[in-house]
């Protein structure tokens, strides 16, 4: 018994230890100079495996195979000190085992690993943008977000989120998620980049571009039903009257309530992500007013103002 037990327990380092991608996740896909798509939450199981057998080992394991070969991602973006990282790890161990199982055996049924590596073949060839970055995919210890991030090399999807268990909407998250770094990319109008107007094309664009890529209805794209978008048509020109002075302003506190999909936030009555319609309105209007049915691809690179301008929305 102890011997089949040192050799498991064997196995288990061999694989924490030898199976790592540059990013401590035992794998990435990507293609050349593509985004990194990185299942970190593979490590985490195989690391929850290892503290099976050696949890007195636990805080060794977790910062050596998660913590330190991902810095950039937990501390300096999420925030975590190594030992708050620790714990937050060993809360997931001790209270949400049952949900990766569920999950795991979930992602696994739909190769998940491949559905990420099409998704990213799949945008480049119909948009013909190269996003680049990294996208992790992990266990949260509660609901921090869906798919968040500080910038193009730390964004993070919590494969936790019931919502994110579904393959339907998987296959509009991830172009929408994939076109923020390709359409950051290729924006050279940095001075834009922190107004209300270019975070609201930043968004709107991104549901525009999944909702053609995953050939859904603009409904779906927005992840409301008919009588929630609705809300948005009817009411466009008293948005339009509540937007309109604050575009080209910087301020973050204003663009909170425009970028939440909380109901009644910014407007009473409305669904929420108010700015997400805005900029998906420009862009859609934008598009509209050319004979060219490939002019959304022209999106990522004309100056937002010049889209807004242009618009006439």
């Amino acid at each position: 018994m102890k011997l089949i037990t040192y050799l498991t327990l064997l196995f288990l380092l061999i694989i924490l230890t030898g199976c790592r991608g540059n990013d401590g996740a035992n794998l990435y896909i990507t293609d050349e100079d593509g985004i990194q798509l990185i299942p970190l939450y593979k490590t985490q199981i195989n690391i929850f495996n290892a503290i099976d057998e050696r949890f007195d080992s636990a805080e060794e394991i977790i910062i050596r195979e998660l913590f330190d070969p991902n810095i950039e991602l937990v501390k300096d973006c999420f925030g975590y000190s190594d030992s708050s990282y620790v714990q937050a790890q060993l809360q997931i161990y001790r209270t949400r085992m049952d949900e990766i199982k569920k999950a795991d055996a979930f992602f696994d049924s739909i190769n998940f690993l491949a559905l990420l590596g099409r998704s990213e073949t799949s945008f480049s060839k119909q948009t013909g943008q190269k996003a680049t970055g990294k996208f992790y995919f992990s266990f949260f210890e509660r609901r921090i977000c869906n798919f968040c991030g500080c910038d193009l090399n730390t964004m993070q999807m919590d494969l936790l989120v019931e919502e994110n268990q579904d393959e339907d909407f998987l296959n509009i998250l991830l172009p929408h998620e994939i076109n923020h770094n390709a359409f950051e990319l290729a924006q050279s109008d940095t001075a834009m980049q922190e107004t209300i107007l270019y975070k609201a094309i930043d968004e709107g664009f991104a549901n525009f571009v999944s909702q053609k890529l995953a050939d859904v209805s603009v409904e779906e794209a927005f992840g409301m039903s008919e009588s929630e978008f609705q809300w948005y048509t009817v009411n466009e020109y008293a948005i339009k009257e509540r937007v309109k002075p604050i575009l080209f302003l910087t301020d973050e506190e204003l663009w909170d309530p425009l970028s939440v999909k909380v109901p009644n936030s910014f407007m009473d009555g409305s669904p929420g992500n108010i700015g997400y319609y805005v900029g998906y309105r420009i862009v859609e209007e934008f598009v509209n007013k050319s004979e060219n049915e490939e002019e959304w691809k022209n999106v990522y690179s004309i100056p937002v103002k010049q889209i807004y301008e242009e618009s006439g929305w």
